[in-house]
């Protein structure tokens, strides 16, 4: 929801509103309303989820910049085998569990570089990536825009207010 959100605001801030420009922020934001309306339909995301899972994404928010952060590791914490629990952890939370570990070291992020003292290096080291450059590699893919791109967002937005 949030990717979608920033999407739709950067669309807005980059540009003129030509048509081009407005459909992209009509398209980010059908994208986080229809996340919403899944969200709704299935209940809330912490009710439906089982208590191997719900106790194993707590488990991933507290090691996340643990450097043996492993799927052999989170099936172990969770008492399944590590293709069970791949499949299962997809099934509850919409996202393997890679792509989950990724979304959730990008929102970390996004908080740490508005703290303009750190470098994206730093960054990068302290959520364990193998190197600043895919560590912007990844953050464009879930941000739509690098982090030095994104900092300087912030930068100008805080100068704004």
């Amino acid at each position: 929801l949030q990717i979608e959100l920033d999407r739709a605001i950067i669309a807005l801030q980059n540009s003129d509103t030509d048509v081009f420009t407005r459909v992209k922020v009509k398209n980010a934001l059908s994208q986080a309303l229809l996340i919403i309306f899944e969200a709704i339909s299935e209940g809330g995301a912490a009710d439906c989820l089982s208590p191997e899972i719900n106790r194993n994404l707590k488990f991933i928010a507290e090691h996340l910049s643990d450097e043996n952060l492993t799927m052999q590791q989170l099936a172990l914490q969770s008492g399944l085998s590590v293709s069970r629990y791949k499949s299962r952890f997809k099934k509850e939370t919409g996202y393997p569990p890679a792509d989950y570990i990724l979304r959730k070291k990008i929102e970390w992020a996004k908080k740490l570089l508005a703290n303009n003292t750190l470098s994206i290096t730093d960054i990068a080291l302290e959520l364990n990536f193998n190197s600043s450059q895919y560590f912007s590699t990844v953050f464009k893919r879930y941000v739509g825009q690098t982090p030095s791109v994104f900092r300087q967002g912030l930068l100008v937005a805080t100068h704004l207010e």
